[in-house]
């Protein structure tokens, strides 16, 4: 229950961080929004993991690949920043070098777009570093 708790805690505060940004002219909603992550750094994700990221009102969070995370974010000028990103600390036997590289690729976005449907993570070069499909 405190896990179930945690993750709760931890979407909403994921999903807020991202929720402004947006390198569309038009102005897109991501809250209440739920996507699978598929790429880091146009890398496939590892089989049998199921990273996410969730936007609500109050945050973003979502599954990281093994832990939950969450977090508040900060939107200036078109520059997305989190503020107080936090995960919880289980060890998880092969997937802990893919959620290292999916909580610091998260901490280089500074923006995103929808195509086909689909969340791109921008860096601030424009490049996609996280691709997403809407989670079913």
């Amino acid at each position: 229950m405190k896990t179930k708790n945690m993750l709760i805690v931890l979407t909403l505060a994921l999903t807020l961080t991202l929720a402004a940004c947006s390198t569309h002219k038009g102005d897109i909603e991501l809250k209440g929004t739920s996507w699978s992550l598929v790429e880091i750094h146009g890398q496939p994700i590892l089989e049998g993991t199921t990273p996410t990221l969730i936007f609500d009102e109050e945050g973003i969070g979502g599954n990281a690949s093994c832990n939950i995370f969450g977090g508040n974010y900060t939107l200036d000028k078109g520059k997305l920043t989190y503020d107080q990103l936090f995960n919880t600390e289980m060890y998880c036997e092969g997937a802990m070098d893919q959620e290292t590289a999916y909580i610091n690729a998260l901490q280089e976005v500074v923006g995103f777009k929808i195509e086909n449907g689909n969340l791109q993570l921008l860096d601030t070069d424009g490049q996609v570093i996280l691709a997403f499909a809407p989670q079913k």
